[in-house]
């Protein structure tokens, strides 16, 4: 696997990413943190010099599902079926449709190239291991040379390998930090106790990995973004065409963006397609906004 398949085929679809190499620094980020503040032009500033050519900018609504919830889950793993019995702490069925909007439909769906993981003592279910650890007043377990008190909140699994990866958020802090996963993320990372599985802060193995709508976590930290509600959605295309000097041909970049006034409010326009014509010194602008 090389870094680039790493980070654009595993990693982006995790944090909802995006990476660039600048210089010698590697940057990965939520996709937005690329969108700069920095302006290009004003179609504002083309009209009042008369640069703009016929004096306008026009928009149009951008036909495109917008969906009205999102489907965020871990993928099922073939072989390792035990890890997907927390799929209801992992995934995530996020409302983007309340109160209902008939422009949206259908959803957005995300599946990680990822599977749940599974921990001794997580309260999915009964640990038996945990039963068997105080058994008898603990002969069974020291019969076992303490195997069973001594493994607490080890990954399980019912196979000794699996398909699919697992991320697993490690407690640096334990001895054994190798071989335990963070598990004790209190309400003032990881919210209240919800409802209707209410799982205790002890219990919480890999919750910043979990899609909930809770604080700190995949949903709420990363894929919140995509909501079509949000301020900032993206609903119109606008084109616009005006004569150019050297200066704004020698400052565009993709990543600047270009003020456009939309129903006597200033926003900032993405540029994505630049048609530039040297014998008329004309440019014309195509985006959305």
């Amino acid at each position: 696997m090389t870094l680039e398949n790493l980070l654009t085929d595993y990693l982006t679809p995790v944090f909802n990413a995006d990476w660039r190499i600048v210089g010698t620094t590697l940057l990965f980020e939520r996709k937005d943190y690329f969108t700069t503040l920095a302006t290009w032009i004003s179609t504002s500033d083309l009209d009042s010099q008369n640069l703009l050519l016929n004096g306008e900018v026009c928009f149009n609504w951008i036909d495109k599902e917008r969906p009205a919830f999102a489907r965020l889950e871990y993928s099922k793993d073939a072989q390792e079926y035990v890890g997907y019995e927390a799929a209801g702490r992992y995934n995530y069925l996020a409302e983007w449709n309340s109160p209902p909007n008939p422009i949206q439909s259908g959803q957005k769906e995300v599946t990680l190239p990822f599977s749940p993981a599974r921990f001794r003592d997580d309260g999915v279910e009964q640990d038996i291991y945990s039963f068997f650890a105080t058994f008898l007043g603990g002969l069974f377990d020291a019969a076992f040379a303490g195997a069973f008190s001594e493994s607490r909140y080890y990954l399980l699994m019912n196979q000794d390998t699996a398909f699919q990866m697992k991320l697993l958020l490690l407690e640096d802090a334990a001895p054994n930090s190798n071989n335990l996963t963070r598990r004790n993320y209190p309400t003032s990372i990881a919210g209240a106790p919800w409802v209707p599985e209410f799982v205790p802060a002890t219990q919480r193995f890999n919750y910043p990995l979990w899609f909930d709508d809770g604080p700190n976590n995949l949903y709420s930290n990363f894929h919140f973004i995509d909501n079509p509600r949000l301020p900032g959605s993206q609903n119109f295309e606008f084109e616009f065409e005006f004569v150019f000097n050297c200066s704004q041909y020698r400052d565009f970049e993709f990543d600047k963006t270009i003020q456009v006034i939309k129903s006597g409010v200033i926003e900032n326009g993405i540029p994505l397609e630049l048609e530039v014509d040297f014998k008329r010194r004309t440019i014309k602008v195509k985006g959305i906004v």
